[in-house]
């Protein structure tokens, strides 16, 4: 039998039972009635996800512990002329910036009385514990995308400043402060200059790492954008023949959970697998019991994580405004 309910009402209801109050017949009496041709969930929008951009962006760690901690280094300097000294020159490696990622639990359960549930003529209830990891795959796909989101304000990373800032400080003294943010429009010349700006990165010591932009992130907003940057042969948007500089240069990764239509960001992709990462102390955990007292259905999920940069060397955003 084909199944129909009100896509607003069963969000509303289910929204309802966040706290005491189990699913009950009277909260679902159109289940209760024949007649009606069909029942569905309003989670079509989670359910058609191709791919979660979490294990894409970030490196994926597993924990025991509840809290993990990094520590950033300074490289070593160049060498010196052994000749001209006769001797070894020892280098002072400094201490950098402490990162901390503490873990946090999320959880979400659903109560359903016997009789609703018994009362049930469609078998919608049969299909509503599913819901719970799509809520979870909701959830973790919206905290992995809260770093880009809040990349120019409020989201402190290690060095006390938000990931895409125009003062990163070095605890090494006698460096000066760098910018990795903009407020350009995302268009082939603002992609070079960004990757440009990427180029001339340095490390806590002040030398040159050799930071390479090779991938391009993006609302859905900007997806027909970036892409034409970077898969136009010839000048994108121009009637000459001459060559597309960034043709074939950068990975495009398009984000839905990002939430400015304008702001962008360019990414060396290597160093972004070494610095931004995802703690899963606990992955997700179904669970289900019966309370007899009350003859309720119980379904619960937990699961815990942390999720950070240690670093903000591999990015250069852009807070646009178009």
């Amino acid at each position: 039998m084909f199944k129909f309910l009100l896509n607003h009402f069963v969000q509303r209801v289910l929204k309802s039972n966040v706290g005491n109050v189990p699913i009950s017949a009277q909260n679902f009496s159109n289940l209760m009635a024949p007649g009606v041709r069909e029942v569905f969930f309003n989670s079509y929008d989670d359910t058609v996800r191709t791919e979660s951009m979490v294990p894409r962006l970030y490196r994926m760690l597993g924990s025991t512990r509840q809290n993990e901690y990094t520590l950033s280094i300074s490289a070593m300097g160049d060498f010196e002329d052994f000749d001209a000294t006769g001797q070894i020159t020892y280098d002072d490696i400094a201490e950098g910036y402490k990162a901390t990622f503490t873990h946090k639990a999320w959880t979400k359960g659903i109560r359903i009385t016997r009789k609703a549930k018994q009362n049930d003529l469609y078998g919608i209830f049969d299909d509503l514990p599913a819901q719970r990891g799509i809520a979870a795959a909701r959830t973790r796909e919206k905290h992995g995308a809260s770093p880009f989101n809040g990349a120019f304000a409020g989201t402190s990373g290690p060095d006390s400043l938000s990931l895409c800032n125009s003062a990163h400080t070095s605890p090494v003294d006698g460096v000066a402060n760098q910018s990795n943010t903009g407020t350009d429009t995302l268009s082939k010349t603002t992609v070079s200059s960004a990757r440009l700006a990427m180029k001339k990165f340095y490390g806590l010591n002040g030398e040159r790492i050799g930071v390479k932009g090779d991938m391009i992130l993006a609302n859905m907003d900007k997806e027909q954008d970036a892409w034409e940057i970077i898969s136009s042969k010839g000048e994108p948007e121009t009637d000459n023949n001459n060559a597309n500089f960034h043709y074939g240069k950068y990975k495009l990764a398009v984000w839905d959970d990002l939430t400015s239509q304008y702001d962008w960001f360019m990414i060396d992709s290597k160093l972004m697998k070494l610095n931004l990462l995802w703690f899963d102390r606990n992955k997700i955990e179904l669970n289900q019991d019966t309370a007899f007292n009350t003859y309720e259905a119980r379904y619960s999920a937990y699961m815990e994580y942390s999720y950070g940069w240690r670093d903000y060397i591999w990015i250069y955003g852009n807070n646009a405004s178009s």
